[in-house]
């Protein structure tokens, strides 16, 4: 896998965010955002972190920041999550997962490719990743870096969907429930 260059400007990458892996569906509930929504906090964390890319699904709600302060990035990304909670900072940062540079970059990479899905090898995440990233270009708060980053994710995604048999196994909750039940 090559490395996404996060030093364009001095930029690091972050990822803040919560999944099925860790937080209960009700709070997953409380923290999906729509399309709307999601250009509104990327525009309020690109204003003030210098990029931002937010990914929500049923299953994830996942802000992707390139900024000079990644500190400060993670903090004002933990401040949002905490908004949409209905709690306090010190109460989410228990429950979210923060990823810096390399490990933010490799765990975009697997969800984009259905690694990271309830239902491995989930096909519907590649497009969500996909629209995720071009609402953030349409909206302006996408940049060099994030740019870069979303790109070869989506790369990586078609590459793990056309060279493994990860599509061979059941790509969906419900086609894993039929399955089951015949």
């Amino acid at each position: 896998m090559r490395q996404v260059d996060a030093s364009i400007a001095g930029k690091k990458v972050a990822m803040v965010g919560v999944s099925h892996r860790a937080v209960p569906l009700d709070l997953r509930e409380r923290l999906h955002v729509d399309p709307q929504l999601a250009r509104e906090i990327g525009s309020r964390l690109a204003g003030e972190t210098g990029e931002a890319v937010v990914v929500s699904t049923c299953n994830r709600t996942e802000l992707y920041l390139a900024a000079t302060n990644v500190s400060a990035a993670t903090a004002l990304a933990l401040d949002e999550l905490a908004g949409l909670a209905g709690l306090h900072a010190q109460e989410v940062r228990s429950l979210v997962a923060v990823l810096g540079d390399d490990e933010a970059a490799a765990h975009l990479f697997a969800v984009a490719g259905g690694l990271e899905s309830m239902a491995v090898g989930e096909t519907q995440i590649l497009g969500q990743v996909r629209d995720a990233h071009r609402r953030a270009l349409e909206a302006r708060t996408s940049g060099p870096v994030s740019d870069r980053l979303f790109r070869q994710a989506v790369q990586t995604g078609r590459r793990i969907r056309s060279e493994t048999s990860l599509l061979e196994s059941s790509a969906s909750i419900p086609a894993a429930a039929t399955r089951l039940a015949e």
